[in-house]
C-alpha cells in the first residue's frame, strides 16, 4: 500500500504544497525531523544524501549542512 500526500492548490503555479496525516505521536515525528541524519530518509525528492555538518539534534537557530544531489 502506497501512502501519498494530498496536493494543495496554493493559487501560484510556482509554489507547491502537500499535506499528509501521519498516525503517530507528535513527539515521534519531531524526533525524526529534529535529527539531521534522518532527512535523507524523509526527503521525497531523493536529493538529500547525508549530513555534512551540524548537531546530532536540531534546535531553534541551529545551522547544518547536507550533501545534496541535483
Amino acid at each position: 500500500m502506497s501512502i501519498r500526500p494530498d496536493i494543495v492548490d496554493t493559487g501560484n503555479p510556482k509554489i507547491k504544497s502537500a499535506s499528509i496525516i501521519i498516525n503517530a505521536p507528535i513527539s515521534k515525528i519531531f524526533d525524526v525531523v529534529a535529527d539531521p541524519t534522518m532527512h535523507a530518509v524523509i526527503d521525497g525528492s531523493k536529493s538529500v544524501k547525508s549530513v555534512i555538518f551540524g548537531p546530532d539534534r536540531l534546535a531553534l537557530g541551529d545551522k547544518f549542512g547536507m550533501n545534496m544531489e541535483i
